[in-house]
């Protein structure tokens, strides 16, 4: 008995994912069925990715000078008030000789959360980089004046008043502080002279500790690192054990590629795969 049940077409919210699937469907024949064939025509799925040349410069060298001096100022402070570097030097050498770029970055070239502009006004954040930024700032504490109401403020007042826009670049960066001086902190009037003073105890504790002076970033300390590491490596077994995995899963994907590498040469020669 006919049930004259037809098949209909109708448009409805999983047309577009039946259309694709088809799509798909239809790639897969073509290329099983006609593959070799369209590889010899120069017709085949690229095996690596294409290096496209957009013309675009160097990154520290597509910097705007102003977005080079935020680093800059930022880290100068950390390191002249609070005692610890959260910048990596070789990134602010770099960014202290930039010169006016021909190509600039546009919007903030900075991952940081204070380039936001957004947080910047929840944080109520002033950075280092803005000059005479003690006038922006407000800490509910009466004006300290060198020389009557209009001369300018203290040198105290006006550390005051970057304490609280440093309290901000404090707390982002607190992964940078050790513990125990992290641990004292205490967010009142004058707290950014208590910080530098526990920064500095903390350094003659590591002398104290180690029997070796404190010191910044630099090119030794970077060396000796990375022969530490490769030291530890050379007995680590667990290390050993990935390595010796990796290097196996290099050679069989070497072994791969060069099969891959004859069948092509195989294909344009004869048209057909032996």
């Amino acid at each position: 008995m006919i049930s004259k049940h037809f098949v209909q077409l109708q448009i409805t919210w999983a047309t577009p994912i039946m259309t694709f699937a088809l799509y798909a469907i239809a790639l897969w024949v073509v290329q099983k069925v006609a593959g070799d064939l369209l590889a010899k025509w120069g017709f085949a799925m690229a095996e690596k990715e294409i290096n496209v040349d957009e013309d675009l410069p160097n990154f520290f060298k597509s910097v705007k000078l102003s977005h080079a001096d935020e680093l800059i100022s930022e880290n100068k402070n950390m390191i002249d008030n609070y005692g610890f570097e959260p910048n990596d030097p070789d990134t602010i050498e770099i960014l202290d000789a930039t010169v006016v770029p021909k190509k600039a970055v546009q919007g903030t070239p900075w991952y940081q959360i204070t380039s936001n502009f957004l947080y910047e006004d929840a944080f109520n954040y002033i950075g280092a980089f803005v000059p005479e930024r003690e006038k922006l700032i407000e800490d509910g504490y009466a004006d300290e004046r060198m020389d009557g109401p209009k001369s300018d403020m203290t040198e105290n007042c006006k550390r005051g008043r970057h304490e609280q826009s440093d309290m901000v670049m404090i707390l982002i960066n607190l992964a940078y502080i050790p513990d125990e001086v992290a641990k004292k902190i205490n967010f009142k009037h004058g707290w950014s002279k208590e910080f530098k003073a526990n920064m500095e105890q903390y350094k003659i504790g590591f002398k104290q500790d180690t029997g070796r002076v404190w010191e910044f970033q630099n090119k030794r300390l970077e060396d000796e690192y990375t022969d530490f590491i490769q030291s530890q490596e050379a007995i680590d077994r667990d290390y050993i054990k990935e390595r010796t995995a990796d290097a196996i899963n290099s050679k069989y994907t070497e072994i791969l590629t060069k099969v891959q590498t004859l069948k092509k040469e195989n294909i344009k020669k004869n048209g057909l795969i032996n």
